[in-house]
């Protein structure tokens, strides 16, 4: 953020009515364009809504009431792998890719299918496929590839899971693939394609103010920010040191506060995580059918 937008966000909290404040809350920003982007968002909102605990909130450029930094967010551990061998309870998968280093599904044995890149025919891929006797496949691959591969396996009647990560269930690939999509599954988390109300809804208003849409750093600022608001209301005080203890083993509802974006999950040192989905597509729409722990 240039000095200009400091200034004017800092002017914007001491213009405040004195009755309304004991002062800003001052914030802390320890990441990057995309990270403050994001926990802007929520601070235009946060303070047309009243502030934390009766106080505006200011962005400083060091020694904040409060530090938001973006590296106590980590993603959740091989959620596709978690999602495989517990809820679906294979023991062996088949994976679409175009290069062994993408082979693996850890625990899990695997049939490699490597796809060449542009393959037109999959044919005796998916005849490959259904030989092998793998419980489930999970494809791999760039948009044109993949759609080949959903018609291929729509033909021959493919009958078993086929999951993917977040690209199998984006808007560009339903358009392509039409009704061959239907069934294909994905697990995701905090993302773009995530079909759930409050992100098409972060997703919206991060159009309308900075062009485009968002990459994830901007949805955990903006999370983390709400984030800082439920914990610190809980408190009753704003207090770095008490704020970074109670991320210890934390527990957030999206339901309870909408602007999680997703339920949050804090470990015993404090690492916070979002929710993982698990999204389907049915009728050409992502719906989500199922979670995952963050854990």
């Amino acid at each position: 953020m240039n000095p200009l937008r400091w200034l004017l966000l800092a002017l914007l909290v001491l213009a405040a009515p004195a009755s309304a404040q004991e002062g800003p809350v001052r914030l802390a920003v320890a990441g990057g364009p995309g990270w403050t982007n994001g926990v802007e968002m929520a601070l235009r909102e946060i303070n047309a809504r009243g502030g934390i605990l009766g106080r505006q909130l200011v962005i400083v450029p060091s020694r904040g009431d409060l530090v938001l930094d973006p590296s106590r967010f980590a993603d959740s551990p091989a959620p596709l792998a978690r999602y495989l061998v517990g809820k679906l309870q294979a023991k062996s998968v088949a994976i679409a890719a175009r290069s062994m280093d993408e082979m693996r599904i850890t625990p899990l044995a695997a049939t490699p299918l490597l796809i060449e890149r542009e393959q037109v025919d999959f044919s005796a891929t998916v005849i490959r496929l259904k030989n092998s006797g793998a419980d489930a496949l999970v494809v791999r691959l760039p948009t044109d590839e993949t759609v080949r591969l959903l018609t291929e396996l729509r033909q021959q009647a493919y009958a078993k899971p086929v999951l993917g990560e977040a690209s199998l269930i984006s808007a560009r690939l339903i358009e392509r693939a039409g009704d061959a999509a239907n069934g294909v599954r994905a697990v995701v988390g905090l993302g773009a394609e995530t079909p759930m109300p409050a992100i098409r809804d972060f997703q919206r208003k991060h159009r309308a103010l900075y062009g485009g849409p968002s990459g994830l750093d901007a949805m955990r600022g903006y999370s983390a920010l709400y984030l800082a608001k439920v914990v610190t209301t809980r408190l009753g005080r704003v207090d770095k040191d008490a704020f970074a203890a109670a991320l210890k083993n934390l527990s957030l509802s999206a339901n309870d506060e909408p602007g999680l974006l997703l339920d949050v999950t804090g470990d015993a040192d404090g690492v916070l995580r979002h929710q993982t989905l698990v999204v389907e597509i049915r009728n050409r729409q992502p719906v989500a059918i199922d979670t995952l722990p963050a854990n």
